[in-house]
């Protein structure tokens, strides 16, 4: 027995090590979260110790005992996490997740375009009034104990006011397919309220797991970046909230995955595989129309998926006609949505701005980047959580950010050749700035020497593709890594947790 327990160590004390060490970075980090949790934080931190303990010793069995691959790790790690994230944020506490709310309940009720209110001409609809009375107190200020009295009022039957989400009211109604699903059974069954909001949250992430699944299963190589990618805290509070974001990530990178694949290995198109790279270019040209140039990676598709260029031409050419003649119709519906939230903001005049000043305009994106960059960069790993009111510690998430590279320096040559990556480039700039034009024409003032309202989870979509331009230095992959990444994943994930389990709890 003692001598088995000796091999076990010997074989696997790198793992043991690098597990231990994040153990001790855990208690360390925890026990300087600022929060009124008193006796209770020794508590709450023996907890997610063993439960992060647990994680990294089942991850293990599962892999080397049981030979899961990575793919059904992720399923496991995700339901797991995914719950915690789902029951410790709050109702609302996610960036504008009672507007996504909104916008999901009246989807639910199959009113998939919002009407406008006759004052100011925002969007929105007429719904239940006890959805404010869930949203009740400000997401920054909500507490715990705050939740069985905003649950009490909010399952009280009410009549139908007219609520405005005009920030909302702009999408379409394909990115709130899961939690107006969700909503809809939740009507169905008569649950109160409080259920019907969670029973959102949960169809939002278990849509996110299934495409998160399917995005690991068949990316040919760089697998532990993109769990790296999809286990960062932003990205499993979008998953895990009411938010389109969910949708927007996973289906991104799952449309990745899928041109990857077939570059990687062409095969012959099959009924199944249009129909896939189908309802993925929808998902994301319906998302958010910033990242509708990610559909026109299906051109760099091999010409053995197909039986002749005219095939290849006909099929996939047709397939993006059609979501940018459906994108367009929804700009022409959505447009009548887009009221000036912000004083001194001026679509139009801004767009003007823009064509007749391209190179001052260019200068601008430059400021912005060199000013504030250290946040994109920071918030794209979590540091501004909840409703930007929680952040994690700076040097843990420059562990992490210096991890997500080395995990994919660690892999195979990847299969992309010179033009493959000069294209993915291109799509990605025009993706970037997209997202600053986007926010620089509806969110800032006109000629603001500056672009406002720029966060770093808006580029999660484009992390994976930017990273898969770098040549890994590995001539093989290390076929345990994965373990590494699992261990981390849940490391920081679980600190993410306690961060917002110390605020909520003051």
């Amino acid at each position: 027995m003692l001598g088995n327990i000796k091999k076990f160590i010997k074989d696997n004390y790198k793992y043991i090590l690098f597990c231990t060490v994040f153990l001790v970075i855990n208690s360390f980090f925890i026990l300087r979260i600022h929060g009124a949790i008193g006796g209770w934080k020794f508590l709450l931190i023996a907890s997610l110790l063993v439960a992060q303990l647990t994680l990294c010793a089942l991850g293990y069995y599962l892999y080397k005992a049981r030979n899961w691959q990575p793919h059904r790790l992720f399923l496991l790690f995700s339901i797991a996490i995914g719950l915690m994230y789902v029951f410790v944020m709050p109702p609302g506490t996610a960036p504008d997740e009672y507007n996504h709310f909104r916008r999901a309940y009246e989807i639910s009720e199959f009113k998939f375009i919002s009407t406008r209110a006759e004052t100011d001409g925002e969007g929105g609809d007429y719904l239940p009034e006890s959805i404010n009375e869930l949203f009740s107190i400000w997401p920054t200020n909500v507490r715990y104990s705050n939740i069985p009295e905003i649950a009490s009022k909010a399952n009280q039957p009410s009549d139908d006011v007219f609520q405005n989400f005009g920030n909302t009211a702009l999408y379409s109604p394909v990115v709130y397919l899961p939690q107006s699903i969700g909503i809809l059974i939740g009507r169905i069954l008569h649950l109160p309220l409080f259920a019907i909001f969670y029973l959102a949250r949960i169809f939002n992430l278990a849509f996110w797991i299934i495409l998160g699944y399917y995005a690991i299963k068949k990316l040919p190589f760089g697998k532990n970046v993109l769990l790296l990618i999809l286990f960062l805290p932003i990205s499993m509070q979008a998953a895990t909230s009411c938010q389109a974001d969910a949708i927007t990530n996973a289906s991104t990178i799952a449309l990745f995955a899928f041109v990857l694949n077939k570059i990687s290995a062409p095969k012959l198109m099959t009924r199944k595989d249009y129909a896939i790279s189908a309802i993925l270019a929808v998902l994301v040209s319906m998302s958010k129309i910033v990242y509708l140039p990610f559909c026109f990676l299906l051109l760099l598709l091999p010409g053995k998926c197909f039986k002749n260029n005219k095939e290849k031409w006909l099929k996939i050419g047709g397939l993006l006609l059609a979501i940018v003649a459906a994108n367009l119709l929804w700009l022409s519906i959505s447009a009548g949505f887009l009221v000036e939230f912000r004083e001194g903001v001026n679509s139009a005049e801004q767009v003007k701005f823009i064509l007749t000043n391209p190179f001052k305009y260019l200068a601008i994106v430059g400021s912005s980047i060199a000013e504030q960059g250290t946040f994109y960069f920071f918030s794209f790993f979590g540091s501004s959580l909840a409703h930007f009111n929680i952040g994690l510690a700076e040097p843990y998430l420059l562990l992490l950010a210096f991890f997500i590279p080395y995990a994919y320096l660690q892999e195979d040559k990847n299969c992309l050749s010179t033009k493959q990556k000069v294209a993915i480039t291109a799509i990605s700039a025009v993706c970037a700035g997209l997202i600053f034009t986007s926010i620089y024409v509806q969110w800032t003032p006109v000629k603001n020497p500056l672009i406002e309202g720029i966060q770093g989870r808006y580029f999660i979509p484009l992390a994976l593709p930017i990273l898969f331009l770098i040549k890994p230095f590995a001539s093989h992959a290390k076929k345990d890594f994965v373990l590494y990444t699992f261990a981390i994943l849940s490391a920081i994930n679980l600190y993410a947790l306690a961060s917002m389990l110390a605020y909520y709890m003051m």
